[in-house]
C-alpha cells in the first residue's frame, strides 16, 4: 500500500498544505493571463476586431503607472475572451498615444466598435476601472 506523505493519521490533509496548494494554483493562474502588449504597429488591427478593448498608455518611470499595473494585469486575467484589456508604453510608442491625445499618464482608454467611449487619466481603484470595464459589455 502506497501512502501520501502529506496526508495525517486521520487521512486528511493537513489545513497549511491546503492552503499551499491553493496558493501555488492561484499564482500560476495569475502568471497565465497577462495584459496584451500594444504597439503603435497591432492597434489598429485589434481596434478593428470585434471586442471592447481597453488600453492602458504607461512609461516605466511613472509612478501611478505602476500602481495601476497590477489593476491591469488583474482586470485582463478576469475579463479574458470579452474585453482586450492591454498597455502601451508610451515611450516606446508615439503614434497611437498622440492620436487620442495622451498627454498625461496613466491614461486608460475605453473602446467598443472602434470608437473611445470613456476615458480616465490618472490612477483609480480596481473597482472604478471594474465598472468602467463592465460598461462596456
Amino acid at each position: 500500500m502506497i501512502e501520501c506523505l502529506f496526508r495525517n493519521k486521520t487521512g486528511k490533509m493537513p489545513i497549511f498544505i491546503l492552503k499551499t496548494i491553493f496558493l501555488i494554483l492561484r499564482t500560476l493562474k495569475n502568471l497565465t493571463v497577462m495584459a496584451f502588449n500594444f504597439t503603435d504597429d497591432n492597434f489598429k488591427q485589434k481596434v478593428a476586431e470585434s471586442m471592447p478593448i481597453v488600453i492602458d498608455f504607461w512609461a516605466e518611470w511613472c509612478g501611478p503607472c505602476r500602481m495601476v499595473t497590477p489593476i491591469i494585469e488583474e482586470l485582463a486575467a478576469e475579463y479574458e475572451g470579452k474585453v482586450l484589456i492591454g498597455k502601451m508604453n508610451v515611450d516606446e510608442n508615439s503614434s497611437t498615444p498622440a492620436e487620442f491625445s495622451v498627454r498625461n499618464i496613466p491614461t486608460i482608454l475605453f473602446i467598443k466598435n472602434g470608437e473611445v467611449v470613456e476615458r480616465h487619466v490618472g490612477a483609480a481603484s480596481k473597482a472604478v476601472l471594474q465598472q468602467k470595464v463592465e460598461a462596456l459589455l
